[in-house]
C-alpha cells in the first residue's frame, strides 16, 4: 500500500497497483517488475493496459512517471499542472540567474533517466560535476572536495529537467495530454477508482513598481 498515493498520481477508474509508483517515492524499494514486461524492440510494453490514469504535478517526477507508465503499456494518460509550459530546453532562457534552482543527478538518477530512455536529452543540457566548492565562511578558507566516482553528476536547472522530461514526453510517448494552468482542487479516492475536481489557474500577473 502506497502510504502518499496522491503525492504523484491520482488514478481515475480502474486503480493501479502500487509497484508502478514505488521506484519514485522517496524511501521505497525500487520495483524491478519492469523487466518482466513484455516489451517491443524500442522498449515499449506490448500489452496495452486499459486504464486511464491522472499525473498530477508536471515536475520531474509526475512527468517520469508518465514515461514510466507509457512504457509499460499504459495509453490512457494525462498529465496536470498549475503552472505555465516551461520553455524548450533550448531557450534562452535558462540563462537567467534567477531561473538557476540546479539539482544535482547522480548515479540512481542517471540509472532511472536511462531505464526509461530519457538520459541523452537530459544530458545534452546538464553539467557534468565531479566535486564541490565550500566557499569561505566564518574565517574558514574555502574547500574543495573530489570524489573519486566511475561517472560525473549531472547539473541542471530544475525547471529545464522538467522541460527535458516534457518534450521526452511529447516526442517518444504519442498520445498523452499535458495540461498547464491546470490545479487539482480535490481529489476524492473511490472504492473504483478516484475523482479529480480540476480548475484553470488564473494567468500570472506583475505588480506594478
Amino acid at each position: 500500500q502506497c502510504p502518499a498515493p496522491c503525492t504523484v498520481m491520482a488514478l481515475c477508474g480502474t486503480s493501479v497497483s502500487a509497484p508502478v509508483l514505488q521506484s519514485s517515492l522517496p524511501g521505497r524499494k525500487a520495483s524491478h517488475a519492469w523487466q518482466n514486461v513484455p516489451r517491443t524492440a524500442d522498449g515499449t510494453a506490448k500489452d496495452v493496459k486499459d486504464v486511464s490514469v491522472a499525473v498530477v504535478g508536471a515536475g520531474p517526477v509526475g512527468l517520469l512517471a508518465a514515461i514510466a507508465l507509457f512504457r509499460r503499456g499504459y495509453r490512457k494518460l494525462r498529465v496536470f499542472d498549475r503552472l505555465p509550459e516551461p520553455p524548450p530546453p533550448a531557450s534562452s532562457t535558462w540563462g537567467d540567474g534567477e531561473r538557476s534552482y540546479n539539482l544535482g543527478i547522480g548515479d540512481r538518477g542517471q540509472s532511472a533517466l536511462r531505464r526509461f530512455g530519457a538520459f541523452e536529452r537530459v544530458d545534452k543540457w546538464s553539467q557534468s560535476v565531479f566535486g564541490r566548492k565550500a566557499y569561505a565562511q566564518d574565517g574558514q578558507p574555502p574547500s574543495i572536495t573530489l570524489k573519486n566516482k566511475p561517472s560525473p553528476s549531472r547539473v541542471i536547472a530544475r525547471d529545464r529537467l522538467s522541460s527535458c522530461l516534457h518534450e521526452e514526453l511529447r516526442t517518444s510517448c504519442p498520445g498523452v495530454q499535458v495540461d498547464f494552468s491546470v490545479e487539482c482542487g480535490d481529489a476524492a479516492f473511490l472504492e473504483n477508482g478516484a475523482k479529480l475536481t480540476m480548475q484553470q489557474c488564473a494567468p500570472a500577473t506583475t505588480d506594478a513598481l
